[in-house]
């Protein structure tokens, strides 16, 4: 029996319809909804610049929100109600429970994938002036100087500045990339700033991506493959931030336990496209075992078989590996077997076992082992937080 409309929870989701981003995190609490409500929600259509508030005299039961303004966490301290936050915003006296994104595994791969490219040169492009486009800035940063290299920071303007001479702004921009020793590769803090960079190289007449390559800091689907080129993205978890808000959000209304610190959600993977792709070497010889290494990593090959298409020793191999790309060819086939069983735990509902499989590690047991040695968690446990599981 259907449960009695007047006995559904009432959720308002304050998040805009607007952006990719907000409408993955609606999907998700929909998803949620649909397995273990049914809720009764309350959206309406918003631009992300538009103060997104409860509507007056609404009476419900929780919500979920992008708290991105003071003015909205004090509306929402005066409701009373159960709040979970999906923004990494920081705000003073914010202490609703967070589902938000992980910069700090975002960071990492982005740099993974410039590195896999045999970039040594990178750059970063973001709201410099928001406290959360500096943690992004930093986890960057932070991340690359670790590696061993430097990293060139770009702000630009935020959305307070829209008044900004808009050729202004792309001088600005212009003589940031001229002024970078190349090739370079440059991490933004989300689409449209990657596709403003994009936009500037054109007019700069700076080739993308072999001098220049840019990779945003998520992926919009429509708008990343619109471009020319097409910009590359890191596909942030949100459908899954969006799930696990409301896991959160239905504890709360039932007054149950809840997480003690904000939950950090990893990016799923980067949506490699035509901004990244280039390999930033000048040795022939590794450009060609790479190439070799991600069309056959997942088919078990060994060094044997590299040394087979490529004219190098065994040592001179290993040697220049760690020169240019700073670990050895063993290690590249591990991380390029692993990117797909993530791609494939994240898309799929294949078994573990036929994941195993299908990237080259043969038993369930010994993907198993690698991947929570690399990532610190089982492929299990990682699907499960993933999917809200």
């Amino acid at each position: 029996m259907d449960m009695d409309r007047d006995q559904l929870p009432h959720v308002a989701v304050l998040v805009d319809t607007a952006t990719a981003w907000g409408r993955q995190i609606i999907r998700g609490v929909i998803r949620y909804s649909d397995k273990h409500g049914p809720w009764h929600l309350a959206i309406e259509a918003r631009g992300q610049d538009e103060c997104l508030l409860l509507p007056p005299g609404w009476r419900g039961d929780g919500v979920i929100a992008r708290i991105g303004s003071p003015q909205m966490l004090r509306k929402l301290k005066s409701a009373k109600v159960p709040v979970v936050n999906v923004s990494g915003i920081d705000l003073p006296h914010n202490d609703f429970p967070v589902v938000t994104t992980d910069y700090l595994e975002s960071a990492k791969v982005a740099l993974a994938h410039f590195r896999e490219r045999g970039f040594s040169r990178f750059g970063y492009c973001g709201l410099n002036q928001t406290s959360f486009g500096r943690r992004h800035r930093d986890a960057f940063v932070n991340v690359v100087k670790s590696a061993g290299f430097e990293c060139s920071v770009f702000s630009a303007a935020g959305r307070k500045n829209r008044e900004l001479d808009v050729r202004a702004k792309q001088r600005r921009q212009m003589g940031w990339l001229e002024s970078l020793a190349k090739p370079v590769g440059i991490f933004t803090w989300a689409t449209g700033l990657g596709l403003e960079l994009l936009a500037a190289c054109r007019l700069a007449q700076i080739n993308v991506p072999y001098e220049v390559a840019v990779l945003g800091g998520n992926f919009d689907e429509l708008l990343c493959t619109a471009s020319w080129p097409p910009l590359s993205g890191i596909r942030v978890p949100t459908m899954q931030i969006g799930y696990e808000a409301a896991a959160i959000l239905d504890r709360m209304m039932r007054h149950k336990e809840l997480p003690a610190q904000p939950i950090y959600l990893p990016p799923t993977e980067v949506v490699a496209q035509r901004s990244t792709d280039t390999l930033a070497l000048d040795d022939p010889d590794i450009v060609q075992a790479l190439t070799f290494i991600r069309a056959q990593a997942c088919k078990s090959i060994q060094i044997a078989d590299i040394l087979k298409v490529v004219p190098l020793s065994r040592r001179s191999l290993e040697r220049k590996f760690r020169e240019l790309l700073g670990h050895s060819p063993t290690v590249e086939i591990r991380r390029i077997k692993l990117t797909k069983a993530r791609k494939l735990l994240a898309e799929t509902d294949l078994s573990v076992e036929a994941i195993a499989a299908a990237c080259g590690f043969g038993t369930y047991n010994y993907l198993t082992r690698v991947f929570t040695a690399e990532y610190g968690v089982s492929p299990r446990e990682f699907r499960r937080k993933l999917l809200g599981r």
